[in-house]
């Protein structure tokens, strides 16, 4: 009969896989940890890893998705800063390319072009979910802008969809040649900021 834990037990359990999960898949990468690397750093059996976690992909990806509470303080922090539409755009842009430059786990699974395998080892109507959370932050964003004035009046889910792929160009580091990537990315949101901001 499986062990039942206590409300607290089970928090504190998720809290150690969500923490020594960080730390084995920053160092080894997605492939090269596996779920009993994860356990014996928790200190669990087996068998209570998959009461939490159907596999070690979805203690990956739900790690990833606690990171997005970055996010949500960052737009906070600039939409509660008296400044144009062109400041608080580039803010977004280099706040959030900074957090995944300098996140471990991000540079971990991309340096090993491990996001794409992530991907491929969730359910769809997770990832889709996941993208649509996404579709909606960087929609709100877009709107607020639009509405103190400074930014085009283009759709807010096509100025999304321009914003998200910039970020995901994150994931072609290599391809775009690591010497002219700082370079490339600084150009990109110089060209977005240019492009999407008008004159007050």
């Amino acid at each position: 009969m499986p062990k039942v834990f206590s409300e607290q037990e089970r928090t504190s359990i998720l809290e150690t896989l969500i923490e020594k999960g960080k730390e084995l898949f920053s160092l080894h990468g997605l492939r090269k940890t596996n779920v009993e690397d994860l356990t014996q750093a928790a200190g669990i059996a087996k068998g209570t890893f998959y009461a939490f976690f159907a596999s070690k992909e979805d203690l990956c990806f739900a790690i990833l998705e606690r990171e997005e509470q970055f996010r949500d303080k960052l737009v906070n922090d600039i939409l509660n800063q008296d400044k144009s539409a062109p400041e608080m755009l580039r803010d977004f842009l280099e706040g959030g390319l900074a957090f995944v430059e300098q996140n471990p786990l991000m540079i971990a699974l991309q340096k090993r072009n491990e996001m794409t395998i992530l991907f491929r080892k969730l359910p769809k109507d997770r990832i889709q979910a996941h993208v649509e959370r996404d579709e909606r932050f960087v929609r709100r964003f877009v709107s607020e802008l639009q509405e103190r004035g400074g930014l085009v009046e283009t759709k807010p889910e096509i100025i999304g969809g321009l914003l998200r792929s910039f970020f995901l160009l994150t994931l072609h580091k290599d391809e775009i040649g690591e010497s002219l990537y700082p370079d490339v990315m600084r150009l990109y949101i110089d060209v977005i900021v240019r492009g999407l901001t008008v004159e007050s």
